[in-house]
């Protein structure tokens, strides 16, 4: 998880009190900032009421980050949707123009 990747390596340095204020830094400085910015936690002190909403702001912006994220994938399948569209036309408009002139030679 994100969270033990940060226990273990970018805040492994610090002792267990010291490393909840790394830690949400670490999973997202933004929301940490939000949440704590300004008043972070003392040496042991336990705010669960800062902590979920810290957990809410991770969490709703991982569900952002993926919505965007699927919002371009669209984007892009539809682009290329469109460009196959656009070949399949052309080559059918190409085709016609075969025909036709094949049945002009005939007349």
């Amino acid at each position: 998880t994100i969270r033990s990747d940060c226990t273990n390596n970018e805040c492994g340095s610090f002792n267990l009190a010291e490393n909840e204020m790394c830690v949400t830094k670490c999973i997202n400085a933004d929301c940490h900032e939000v949440i704590y910015g300004g008043n972070e936690l003392e040496l042991g002190e336990v705010d669960e009421e800062r902590a979920l909403m810290f957990e809410g702001c991770v969490k709703d912006t991982l569900k952002k980050n993926e919505s965007e994220e699927r919002k371009r994938r669209q984007e892009r399948q539809r682009g290329h949707s469109n460009s196959v569209d656009s070949e399949k036309e052309s080559a059918a408009k190409e085709q016609i123009i075969v025909d036709t002139d094949a049945v002009a030679d005939t007349l």
